[in-house]
């Protein structure tokens, strides 16, 4: 568990690393892709 932490768990949430906010936002935005794929059809 500490090494997930250490990993970036944290650093996800806080958004410390660039390379872990470049993930999330890709995650994000793929997500939100989804949702209105889904909402517009």
């Amino acid at each position: 568990m500490r090494r997930r932490y250490a990993n970036g768990g944290i650093a996800e949430k806080a958004g410390l690393t660039r390379g872990t906010l470049y993930r999330n936002f890709a995650h994000r935005q793929a997500m939100y892709e989804a949702v209105l794929q889904v909402t517009l059809r």
